[in-house]
């Protein structure tokens, strides 16, 4: 009887299939089909399939008619919204199937005929009623699905409308945020335009201040280069120390100056840093943008100041041409030949000064003892005429150079151009390498090199090389 039963429950259904389930293993959940069957599931697409066991109850809908576990829908590899085509293989032992009647054993036994009329009317009798309890079962779950959709939709409108009135809560909350921070933020703006501008009067005027020191600087310093240059040029070699000494006081007291006038320009910019924290980046453009300019006005002032350096060096050369010629023309001709004795009486050439690099060969040929004498006595150039080589060093360096002129094959000549520098107030020495003898002076202070190049081209040289003296 419970075979037949089997047999009569077996039966196709084609539906859409889910998989919200999270159980483990080969099992599946169905609107009717009693807990704990075995269900065949096809899958029409890939022709997979698969045997799994119902383990609970879900909601009659339209819109599936199982729920497959993940490894279910793994093996069948379906996707949302595939149909699938269910077989139930085997009702389990206790499944809920209307008992029927068993037939009288005397009754059977007389008449088999009857006995299997009865038995198929019990079997018709029986499917209908299991066709009437699934119907029943059914229509209950459609009710209780539509129940339930009823009580979730009634639970998600009531959801929206809070949601709605908690958005709607933070949009009034946001846009009331949103207002009071723009007001903070134009007051803010309004602080830092008023900051900045004050900020800025404060840097125009620090300057304007600055370029009118730099102005009074750069007119006394100017004054008294001249005044000095009118002094050295009557000066004698007896105070070429104490001048060398002042000089270098005047320049390390410039160089004071200037580092003092920085480090309170610093000082400045760093309490307006400090004061202005959050408004440094503009800060900074404003300060380099004021650097810049000052370096433009500083060089512009370098140039203008040079300009008339040369200018009135070229006036004072001409002025100490005139005069040095009527002064120093007889005092020259008695000394020459005091000097020149004592200076040819050397027997070998003196060994190189350690302090002083090796000078390279000059790169044009070296002059005969005749051009030498021409080259002592030529007349008197500019410094925009002569040949620097490699060029004047920074004034303001704190170093000191050597300054060559000449390179002679015969140590007569350079012994008489070593008696004429001398005569005018250099101390020079006489340096012997590759077979040349070049006419060298001692160590010069940068700040006093571009006022012996002068003094130079007052002799008539009109090349110089310039070489650091090392320490």
């Amino acid at each position: 009887m419970l075979e037949a039963q089997a047999r009569l429950g077996n039966f196709n259904q084609r539906g859409v299939a889910t998989q919200e389930m999270r159980d483990a293993g080969f099992c599946a959940a169905h609107p009717t089909i009693p807990v704990n069957s075995r269900v065949n599931v096809l899958n029409p697409k890939n022709g997979r399939e698969i045997i799994v066991t119902i383990i609970r109850r879900i909601p009659a809908s339209v819109d599936r008619i199982i729920d497959l576990s993940p490894e279910a829908a793994e093996v069948l590899k379906i996707s949302r919204g595939d149909i699938v085509a269910l077989t139930i293989l085997a009702y389990p032992d206790d499944a809920d199937f209307p008992a029927a009647a068993e037939p009288e054993a005397d009754t059977a036994a007389a008449n088999p005929q009857t006995d299997n009329m009865t038995l198929f009317m019990m079997m018709m009798m029986e499917a209908r009623e299991a066709r009437e309890a699934r119907e029943a079962r059914e229509d209950r779950a459609i009710r209780e699905a539509r129940e339930a959709r009823e009580a979730r939709e009634a639970r998600e409108a009531r959801e929206a409308r809070i949601a709605k009135e908690e958005r709607e809560e933070r949009e009034q909350r946001a846009a009331k945020e949103a207002r009071e921070m723009s007001e903070a933020i134009l007051d803010a703006l309004r602080e830092e335009r008023e900051a900045r501008e004050a900020l800025e009067d404060r840097l125009a005027r620090n300057e304007r201040e600055r370029e009118e020191r730099e102005r009074r600087i750069a007119r006394e310093t100017r004054e008294a280069l001249m005044g000095e240059l009118d002094a050295r040029d009557a000066a004698a070699r007896e105070a070429q120390a104490a001048r060398d000494a002042q000089a270098a006081r005047d320049a390390q007291a410039a160089r004071d100056a200037q580092a003092a006038r920085d480090a309170q320009i610093a000082r400045d910019l760093q309490a307006t840093r400090d004061a202005q924290a959050a408004r440094d980046a503009q800060a900074a453009r404003d300060a380099q943008a004021a650097r810049e300019a000052q370096a433009a006005r500083d060089a512009q002032v370098a140039r203008d100041l040079q300009a008339v350096i040369d200018a009135q060096a070229a006036r004072d050369l001409q002025a100490a041409i005139d005069a040095q010629a009527e002064r120093d023309a007889q005092a020259a001709r008695e000394e020459q030949a005091a000097r020149d004795a004592a200076m040819l009486s050397v027997a070998e050439p003196p060994e190189e000064d350690p302090c002083l690099p090796p000078l390279d060969p000059p790169a044009v040929p070296p002059p005969s003892d005749t051009a030498s004498s021409a080259l002592i006595f030529s007349p008197p150039v500019t410094t925009a005429e002569m040949e620097i080589i490699p060029g004047l060093p920074n004034p303001y360096d704190g170093k000191k150079y050597h300054l060559q002129v000449g390179a002679f094959p015969s140590k007569r000549a350079a012994a008489t151009t070593a008696v004429q520098m001398n005569s005018h107030g250099f101390i020079t020495f006489l340096d012997y390498s590759d077979s040349l003898h070049r006419v060298v002076t001692t160590p010069i202070s940068s700040d006093m090199v571009f006022l012996a190049v002068q003094r130079l081209g007052i002799l008539g040289f009109r090349q110089v090389v310039v070489r650091e003296a090392i320490q």
